[in-house]
């Protein structure tokens, strides 16, 4: 299992990825009311953010190595699924 420093540093660098590319598709468009949505997923992924290095910090089970691992696990899933999903929601906005 990786450390919590290199789990900490992707899930930066993931949240840095996904608000720059959402940040460059404000400058193409030409609604107001886009540029509104777009900023409200930037503001969910920051959230998300700040939720899983919380997590990352206050493991469940510290005793039980097998809970820890699956503490871990479910962080990583939940890092995909929520920035898979405001690309989705980013994806929407541009079609």
């Amino acid at each position: 299992m990786a450390s919590k420093r290199d789990l900490k540093k992707d899930i930066r660098s993931i949240t840095e990825q996904v608000i720059a590319d959402a940040l460059e598709m404000t400058s193409n468009l030409e609604k107001d009311a886009d540029r509104e949505k777009i900023l409200e997923i930037i503001l969910e992924i920051t959230q998300i953010h700040n939720e899983l290095i919380e997590r990352v910090n206050h493991p469940d089970g510290k005793d039980n190595p097998k809970m820890i691992k699956k503490h871990f696990n479910a962080i990583i899933d939940d890092l995909m699924k929520g920035y898979s999903d405001a690309y989705e929601k980013l994806g929407k906005i541009m079609s």
